[in-house]
């Protein structure tokens, strides 16, 4: 027992002892490890091994989509079998729409584990992926013009079903634009800094259906107005030279940069608001008749022998600003050809690069009850200056006296029937973006609008615009970075409307003006459609040339040129959709979601 008791006290052998306990489950641990990483390392080489034959099978220009699950099966089973180690224990491929739900699974051969029991640890993998290998951008540009007013719902539905097939919960890798145009297109106020715009109205087009025309005569003329007669001169160019190196311009971008468009106070249209400045002349109304007294106010012109003109320099920020309690809304004009239809970045001092603001001018009111009122009459015509008269009402049109900080304007902005300098102006462009509830929201809230007509180049530009990674929108990567889709819908042939009861609008207002004293000649509703169609067909090509897919969807519309020029729009034949009822147009739009043909790994 004394032995025993000395045994027991002494301590010297007590950490080989512990270690040797410890050790054990250290190695067991350690064992442990080394299985989980080599676990890791299959699930890692799997994970390689299903986006490559994904990416193989999907790319593959020879394989029809009902060959990828055989495709995939086949490139797994030749890759797992060059590793070795392991083989494929179980595939399942899910075709979900236009994507593709890849379930793989193999197992890691255990080394320590087996000790317990455990002798291989199951490793799978879970692919989504849909057709492209890069990130998608996709701008959806939709006609939501006055003739889809029955078939807003079917166009709501069939545009949410493709964002869901492009978009599926927890997926990534697509962003998406939603582009509305009727006659114009809205890019919306935040994509359009005043740098960006024409704030000094050089731009060739800018206000073009307002400067220089003749708006009264002179008390007792008797010659008839043509439109043939030589504009004025433009007060800011002839007899003091090009403004454009000024102090008064010099303020305006001064007074732009500091403060923004619509706080700058350096105008640059003459001014309306009374009392005005000006000065007394006489004018001839009549051959070899007594010369009358009339005032002619300051910057406005005045042509041989009694004609009162605006002048040859009118802004439309400036009219915006003239009109209390109305702001510009954010349409924009279509730029000077050739960038009415290019990506080309607006550029500071290059003014037809720069965006002009949408500006329907106040129409004028009926004549005497026989002549009903304009299509958008929302002011009061005004008067002219002592010794001028209206003589038509061409010239209540014309004339920007109105404009005069004083009078207020009647104006509706909610569709479908707007009046006011909005007029027309649809829903706001939806940059690209990666939300998809957002994209989905914006959709469901697109409403019809009234008026105006159908300028599906426009749409096109926009869209493009979105797919861009030049300003204004600033969110598209480089191009090659990123494959870019544009899905075109239309319901109508390009055309404007025509204005009742006609006169010197001739047809409602536009991205592109008026029919009458327009950008193009004859103006005529037949030589518009030739115009607005080759404008479309370049805006196309352009698009093509960037590689940039695209997909028309043309909805009801039986004219034959119409469809030419929407299948001819398309990147190939097979991309272009008609649809001839709602039930068409869903599927169409669903068709196209699970074609398009690219290669994205989703999760």
């Amino acid at each position: 027992m004394s032995r025993f008791r000395s045994l027991s006290a002494d301590t010297r052998g007590s950490v080989a002892l512990i270690f040797g306990l410890v050790l054990i489950p250290l190695l067991g641990l350690i064992g442990f490890m080394i299985d989980y990483a080599r676990a890791a390392s299959t699930h890692a080489f799997l994970r390689n091994a299903v986006d490559a034959a994904i990416l193989r099978a999907v790319s593959s220009d020879d394989l029809e989509r009902e060959d990828w699950e055989r495709a995939i099966e086949t490139t797994l089973k030749d890759m797992l079998r060059k590793k070795g180690a392991f083989e494929l224990e179980h595939l399942e491929v899910r075709r979900e729409g236009g994507h593709l739900n890849v379930l793989a699974g193999t197992s890691s051969l255990n080394i320590f584990s087996q000790i317990f029991g455990y002798k291989r640890t199951p490793v799978s993998v879970d692919a989504l992926a849909a057709a492209g290998g890069r990130e998608a951008e996709v701008a959806l540009v939709l006609d939501i013009t006055g003739s889809m007013r029955d078939d807003m719902n079917a166009l709501r539905s069939s545009a949410t079903t493709l964002v869901d097939l492009l978009m599926p919960p927890e997926g990534k890798g697509v962003r998406v634009s939603v582009v509305p145009y009727v006659a114009a297109v809205n890019p919306g106020l935040a994509a359009l800094p005043a740098d960006y715009l024409d704030v000094e109205a050089r731009s060739r087009w800018h206000a073009v259906g307002l400067r220089g025309k003749g708006i009264g005569a002179v008390r007792g003329c008797t010659e008839n107005w043509t439109s043939g007669n030589p504009p004025p001169p433009d007060p800011g160019r002839a007899g003091g030279g090009d403004r454009s190196g000024s102090l008064i311009d010099g303020m305006t971008r001064f007074a732009t940069a500091l403060f923004g468009v619509t706080t700058a106070q350096a105008q640059v249209t003459p001014s309306t608001t009374p009392p005005l400045g000006g000065e007394m002349i006489y004018v001839s109304p009549a051959p070899n008749a007594r010369m009358v007294e009339a005032f002619r106010p300051t910057g406005f012109g005045h042509v041989a022998p009694c004609w009162l003109m605006n002048p040859g320099r009118i802004s439309h920020f400036d009219l915006f600003a003239r009109i209390p309690n109305v702001e510009w809304k954010g349409c924009v004009e279509a730029r000077p050809e050739p960038f009415d239809v290019t990506d080309d970045p607006p550029v500071p001092g290059d003014h037809n690069t720069l965006f002009v603001p949408y500006f329907w001018p106040d129409e004028p009111e009926g004549i005497n009850g026989w002549v009903a009122n304009y299509a958008n009459n929302y002011m009061s015509d005004g008067s002219l200056p002592e010794g001028w008269d209206f003589e038509s009402t061409w010239q209540k049109h014309y004339s920007i006296l109105k404009y005069e900080g004083v009078a207020t304007a009647d104006v509706d902005d909610i569709p479908p029937f707007t009046r006011g300098p909005n007029a027309g102006c649809p829903d706001e462009v939806f940059p690209l973006s990666g939300d998809r509830d957002a994209i989905v929201s914006m959709i469901n809230g697109l409403r019809h609008w009234e008026g105006g007509g159908t300028i599906t180049s426009e749409g096109i530009a926009w869209g493009w615009r979105t797919l861009s990674p030049n300003p204004p929108f600033l969110q598209a990567k480089d191009y090659g970075d990123a494959e870019k889709i544009m899905i075109v819908m239309s319901d109508g042939k390009n055309s404007f409307v025509e204005n009742n009861p006609g006169g010197s609008a001739v047809s409602d207002y536009t991205a592109y003006g008026y029919l009458r004293s327009s950008r193009f000649t004859p103006q005529t509703f037949s030589n518009a459609e030739n115009y607005l169609n080759q404008r479309m067909m370049q805006v196309c090509d352009n698009v093509k040339a960037r590689e940039i897919t695209i997909y028309t969807v043309l909805f009801r519309e039986v004219d034959a040129n119409a469809r030419e020029m929407m299948s001819r729009c398309a990147s190939t034949t097979s991309n272009f959709f008609y649809a001839s009822s709602q039930a068409e147009l869903e599927d169409a739009f669903r068709r196209i979601g699970e074609s398009i043909g690219m290669v994205r790994l989703l999760r």
